[in-house]
């Protein structure tokens, strides 16, 4: 280990996020796309609501169309904690 591993966060997914929202989106979510985004979320990406909570807005194709996948998230300072997702019908291209 080169000692670079211990500052990096670690990303949990809320038990009804897993249970209900990564279901029924399966065709365009899943918890290492979750968890992917979370880490790799540029600040173009991310709105701030307060000191410790932000949505990541990121698009995904499904079918012949976009949808915004947002994604609300808890920086809790030493992890990242997503507990909320919505998806929603968007235009434009894919940000991933």
């Amino acid at each position: 280990m080169s000692g670079f591993e211990r500052f990096v966060k670690g990303v949990g997914i809320d038990p009804l996020v897993a249970r209900k929202a990564i279901p029924k989106h399966k065709d365009i979510l899943s918890e290492e796309l979750l968890i992917s985004v979370v880490l790799n979320a540029t600040e173009d990406e991310m709105t701030w609501l307060d000191a410790d909570h932000f949505i990541i807005e990121v698009r995904r194709r499904k079918g012949g169309g976009y949808v915004a996948v947002l994604i609300w998230v808890h920086d809790q300072r030493w992890r990242y904690y997503v507990y909320r997702v919505h998806v929603m019908a968007s235009r434009g291209r894919s940000k991933l």
